[in-house]
């Protein structure tokens, strides 16, 4: 018990380390080709603070306790929008571009219904192969949103010189090691730790882990506002 909490411990460590490096690297690499910070953080460091998610998920479902990557997306998406938007939100008022209340926050929503209809159509309910083509598809879609928007970006703004691109694509290849080797940490921890305590492993990824693997979020996102980046 107590080496498998030191293992949770390590783990939630190593993903929010990582995270916290990957982010810091990409965020250099885009602002070295000119793209605003709306584009940055709708696609480099919304990704890289997902990182942990992302790695969590995939390792639960190659160990087959697909329960936990399951629990840990709908528990990260909540402390995402009501923990990290919550507390950011305490420390002043959060202006948000037209553009994110009109296209960004519709497109969250079809995809969250989208979601919690395939879960809801069978019992039990469960997510099929070609639920993922579905949901790849949405991201595909964004990502080309996403494309769209740094293109224009890149004909507004202009060219940060001084950034190491070397040393932030370094930051990128170590932060991914650390989410990918964190991951597996969480997940072998989060069986022992169930197992002991006589719990699901799906309660304990919907609560514990899916706040734990948010705190890259909530700290870019208080981070951020500090700095005045809302």
């Amino acid at each position: 018990m107590v080496v498998n909490l030191a293992l949770l411990v390590f783990g939630l460590y190593m993903l929010v380390k990582g995270a916290d490096v990957l982010v810091e690297g990409a965020v250099a690499v885009a602002e070295r080709f000119g793209v605003s910070k709306l584009f940055i953080g709708l696609s480099l460091v919304a990704f890289g603070t997902s990182a942990p998610e992302l790695a969590v998920s995939l390792t639960a479902s190659f160990k087959g306790v697909g329960g936990i990557a399951i629990s840990n997306v709908v528990g990260s998406n909540i402390a995402n929008v009501a923990l990290c938007l919550g507390v950011t939100a305490l420390m002043g008022s959060v202006k948000v571009k037209r553009r994110t209340a009109r296209i960004e926050i519709p497109f969250l929503l079809i995809v969250s219904v989208s979601f919690g209809a395939m879960l809801l159509r069978s019992d039990p309910p469960e997510v099929l192969w070609n639920d993922g083509v579905v949901l790849l598809g949405f991201f595909i879609i964004y990502a080309f949103y996403l494309y769209n928007m740094a293109k224009e970006d890149m004909e507004i703004l202009e060219k940060v010189e001084d950034i190491n691109v070397k040393k932030a694509v370094v930051f990128i290849v170590l932060g991914m090691l650390g989410v990918a080797f964190g991951g597996d940490f969480t997940i072998n921890s989060i069986v022992g730790i169930a197992k002991s305590l006589g719990l699901s492993n799906s309660l304990f990824a919907l609560t514990v882990v899916a706040v734990g693997t948010s705190l890259p979020a909530l700290v870019t996102s208080v981070s951020a506002a500090r700095k005045g980046h809302t």
